[in-house]
């Protein structure tokens, strides 16, 4: 529902809604932990109810005010368990201010608190086939204070500062091969920057730089790293219109050494950094749209991913793909 309304000349605009979906998922699964054998035959169900209320006021003709609040509840089924049935619940907020101080250009300041709600995957352990009812919805409190502004038409830049901080963060733990809470709050805070040039019509450049600083504040692993979150990241895209409805692009993106996956103790040396190159073709004929990506254009060996796993615990990986395409075409009717 919207509503819109006018007080002088301040103006509201008032959105309220609710929403619900249903997930079953069905397993059947064989295991082998530790030498003991075991079969699991599980339906999981999944329903979830959100009510929201939004609010935007516009005070002054450059000034913008967002409140928020979401009411989401969720049921979990397990037929054959102990309980049967587990329900999670949160009530978020969030807020905001926005001021245009030249043309185009402004400055905005927000908080927001948000959740996540377990996975069917990390509720169900695949390797003792048995639901952990006992793992809880892991919440964060996001702040962010930003800009941005236009130099001209043509060039603009975007920075934002954040954090964001998270308590009971859900983790696989190796030692147990099981998904847990975090005993401690997790922080991970930082500054974005963008540029975006146009220098001439036909050529779109941009760039951009994440600095994260993230640690675990409380706890067994206090004072770690958290893992899989690099403290440097960087990219960098040009895009040209070649012809009339024919672009080409190009992207680079590197990410920076980070603790690999589950070493919340900081115990083995980190995941190497890497630099990839992508590349897009595209012709736009009417309402028909053909593409080729090239991914990884220099056939760059690395892994996007890496964990600690295993028995004894080691270093695993996750090769990520070497040079490859994708061909595709859409059409919009």
């Amino acid at each position: 529902m919207l509503f819109k309304n006018k007080l002088g000349s301040i103006n509201n605009t008032f959105i309220a809604g609710f929403d619900y979906y249903k997930i079953d998922n069905d397993i059947i699964n064989d295991a082998l932990f530790f030498g003991s054998f075991s079969r699991g035959v599980y339906n999981l169900q999944k329903k979830n109810y959100g009510f929201y209320l939004h609010d935007e006021i516009r005070i002054i003709d450059p000034l913008f005010v967002n409140l928020g609040y979401r009411y989401d509840k969720a049921e979990f089924d397990f037929t054959p368990s102990s309980p049967e049935s587990i329900s999670m619940s949160k009530n978020l907020f969030t807020t905001g201010i926005n001021y245009t101080f030249y043309k185009k250009s402004y400055l905005y300041m927000s908080y927001s608190k948000g959740f996540r709600y377990p996975l069917f995957d990390e509720l169900y352990s695949f390797f003792t086939n048995t639901i952990n009812t006992n793992l809880k919805p892991q919440s964060s409190d996001t702040y962010e204070l930003g800009m941005r502004h236009y130099f001209s038409d043509k060039i603009y830049s975007h920075i934002n500062l954040f954090r964001i901080d998270t308590k009971q963060e859900i983790i696989f733990n190796p030692i147990t091969y099981n998904n847990e809470n975090l005993d401690g709050s997790t922080k991970r805070e930082g500054i974005e920057a963008t540029l975006f040039i146009k220098p001439i019509e036909w050529l779109f450049l941009k760039g951009g730089y994440t600095f994260t600083d993230a640690s675990i504040e409380s706890g067994s692993f206090a004072g770690k790293d958290i893992p899989n979150v690099p403290r440097h990241k960087a990219s960098i895209e040009a895009s040209a219109v070649v012809s009339k409805g024919f672009t080409i692009s190009a992207n680079g993106l590197y990410v920076g050494a980070r603790p690999f996956i589950s070493d919340f103790s900081n115990d083995y040396d980190k995941q190497e950094s890497f630099f990839i190159i992508n590349t897009k073709l595209k012709y736009q004929w009417r309402n028909i749209l053909l593409f080729v990506d090239i991914n990884n254009i220099t056939n760059k060996e690395y892994s996007e991913y890496g964990v600690i796993g295993g028995f004894p615990l080691e270093k695993s990986y996750y090769p990520s793909p070497k040079r490859n395409f994708l061909v595709g075409m859409s059409v919009e009717f």
